[in-house]
């Protein structure tokens, strides 16, 4: 009788710490209000510090990066630099400690940090599994400067991209597309007058979102909104004039769909942002 309550008392706990995880897994993010009084600044998307590194600074050996990247940690040129640097040579893990050994990292180096997991997200041998923790060690790290700063449009950006390429079977979805509506927000008070690199990216990454979802035509009215913002874009181009049906393919080649899609190779770098192409150019 004993162990017979025992067993009960077992299966009640674990199927509690089930319901706390599947809640908690799918409770909804916490996102601010996109005001109009707020500036680009308070968005942490200005980059005058990358700028002025960009005419050469951010160069050199993964020693040299390092010692500019310790002396001024928020500065994402360096740590961009050095992140790429060292993902060449395959010492992801050896940037991530790094970066982990700095005294309180700012906001900007653990998104460098959750930027490193995504790349070794590129590892041919890794499988879904792999791929689903190393997503989530990264989503984490964006979670963290969010309870800080909930206003960060990069990181708003960088977990919405996360939860874009789970398997649609395992509802990240729906939380790809909150990050991603806040960061569309954001675009459309500001892209007439601040000429920003990533504001295509937005309404090409929601709208991809939502025809992932199955809400096709919610999706091809963001490309095509997005299309005629910046009509030289070829992301969105052929976005908005693709059907109903090639809407679809093109999510599934870009995305994935009912399996785990790695990331597109270079989507982690960031120095298009201080470098930045014309639309109309490869990015």
């Amino acid at each position: 009788m004993r162990k017979r309550w025992q067993f009960l008392l077992a299966v009640l706990i674990v199927a509690g710490l089930l319901t706390e995880f599947y809640y908690y897994w799918n409770r909804p993010y916490k996102l601010p209000p996109v005001s109009d009084g707020m500036r680009l600044a308070e968005y942490n998307l200005a980059f005058e510090k990358e700028k002025a590194a960009a005419g050469g600074q951010a160069q050199g050996s993964a020693e040299e990066l390092q010692k500019k990247v310790a002396a001024e940690p928020d500065n994402l040129a360096y740590g961009n630099a050095l992140r790429i640097a060292m993902g060449k040579e395959g010492r992801i893990d050896a940037f991530v400690s790094f970066m982990k050994s700095l005294e309180q990292p700012p906001a900007r180096a653990k998104l460098q940090m959750a930027l490193a997991y995504v790349d070794q997200m590129q590892n041919e041998s890794l499988g879904t599994a792999s791929l689903g923790q190393i997503s989530v060690h990264s989503i984490e790290l964006m979670n963290e400067v969010l309870e800080k700063d909930p206003y960060d449009w990069l990181a708003h950006y960088a977990r919405g991209i996360n939860n874009l390429y789970w398997p649609v079977g395992l509802q990240r979805i729906d939380k790809s597309i909150q990050d991603l509506s806040f960061c569309l927000a954001v675009t459309k008070k500001f892209e007439q007058d601040h000429p920003f690199y990533m504001w295509t990216l937005a309404y090409t990454a929601l709208g991809d979102a939502l025809v992932k979802k199955g809400e096709v035509g919610d999706g091809m009215k963001i490309w095509k909104e997005g299309h005629q913002a910046h009509p030289d874009d070829p992301d969105l181009k052929e976005r908005a004039q693709a059907s109903k049906e090639q809407a679809v393919e093109i999510v599934v080649r870009e995305r994935g769909m009912d399996q785990f899609q790695r990331p597109e190779p270079g989507i982690s770098d960031l120095s298009p942002i201080w470098n930045p192409v014309k639309e109309g150019q490869d990015k």
